[in-house]
């Protein structure tokens, strides 16, 4: 069986999960053990929004076997972490 060649395909690449910003700063808020108000301003919601996007990863999982390996509470913990390595990137001095 001969390969398909696959460079230059445009793939995307997923969890195949979603998750809504109120469920990830909810979660956040549990990795941390932070108790916060959050508040949704109606001012600032677009009629546009999507209240929820997940991005299908079938094809790149049957063209190259792909599969994400790192959870949604692996990636909220680095992002943290590197903002807190690099707060000049939030534009605001570190404390």
């Amino acid at each position: 069986k001969k390969k398909k060649k696959i460079f230059g395909e445009p793939f995307n690449i997923s969890s195949g999960k979603g998750i809504t910003i109120a469920n990830y700063v909810k979660l956040a808020k549990k990795i941390y053990n932070i108790d916060a108000k959050v508040f949704i301003d109606p001012n600032r919601m677009r009629p546009s929004e999507v209240p929820l996007l997940i991005g299908r990863n079938d094809k790149i999982f049957n063209e190259t076997g792909w599969r994400p390996i790192r959870s949604i509470v692996d990636i909220i913990k680095e992002g943290v972490e590197y903002f807190q390595e690099h707060p000049e990137m939030l534009g605001i001095e570190a404390h």
